[in-house]
C-alpha cells in the first residue's frame, strides 16, 4: 500500500513537471536514451552491422521491435540499427531474398536454386523455407559485418578529419 502511495507521488510528480514546460525535455531524454549515447565508431558500427543483420531475416513487420529489443539493452543506437535494417526495402528484398535462397540451395547441397511447378506447394514452401533458414542469417551476418566496418570507418574518419572554418564557425553560435 505504502509503496502505491510512492508510486503515485512520484507519478503525479513527473506529470508537473511536465505540464511546466519539462515535454521538451522529456522528448530530449527519449530521443537520447533511443541514440544510445554518444556516436562512436564501434557504437554506430555495431547498430549499423545489427541492423543490416536483422534487415536480412524475412519477418518483415518485426524489424523494428528485434532492434528496440536487442538496441536498447545493449545502448546501442535504436534510429541507426533502424535505419539499416531497412535494407529489405522493396528495392533490395527481392535480390536479398534471392541471395540467400541460392546460398541456402547451395549450402544444403541441392547446387541451384529450382522450382519445380509439379511439386506440390507443401514441398515447395519447405523446401524454401530450409534454404531461407540456412542462407538468410550468413547473407545478413556477412552484409552486417562488411557494411558494419563501413560505417564504423566512415565514423572514424569523420571525427578525425580536421574541421573547415565554416564547419567551427557553425558548432560554436
Amino acid at each position: 500500500m505504502e509503496q502505491r502511495r510512492g508510486a503515485r507521488a512520484s507519478s503525479s510528480a513527473r506529470l508537473k513537471a511536465l505540464r511546466q514546460g519539462g515535454w521538451r525535455q522529456a522528448l530530449r531524454a527519449l530521443w537520447q536514451r533511443l541514440r544510445g549515447g554518444a556516436v562512436t565508431p564501434l557504437r554506430a558500427g555495431s547498430s549499423v552491422a545489427l541492423g543490416v543483420f536483422i534487415g536480412c531475416i524475412p519477418v518483415f513487420g518485426l524489424h523494428f521491435p528485434l532492434c528496440a529489443a536487442l538496441c536498447l539493452p545493449l545502448r546501442l543506437d535504436l534510429v541507426l540499427c533502424y535505419l539499416a535494417s531497412n535494407i529489405s526495402n522493396p528495392l533490395f528484398a527481392p535480390l536479398l531474398i534471392l541471395a540467400e535462397l541460392k546460398l541456402g540451395a547451395w549450402l544444403l547441397g541441392r547446387g541451384e536454386l529450382r522450382f519445380d511447378r509439379t511439386a506440390p506447394l507443401t514441398e515447395l514452401a519447405a523446401q524454401f523455407g530450409a534454404e531461407l533458414l540456412v542462407g538468410a542469417p550468413l547473407v545478413g551476418l556477412a552484409l552486417g559485418l562488411s557494411l558494419g566496418a563501413l560505417s564504423a570507418a566512415v565514423v572514424r574518419w569523420r571525427q578525425t578529419a580536421p574541421r573547415t572554418v565554416a564547419e567551427d564557425s557553425t558548432t560554436d553560435e
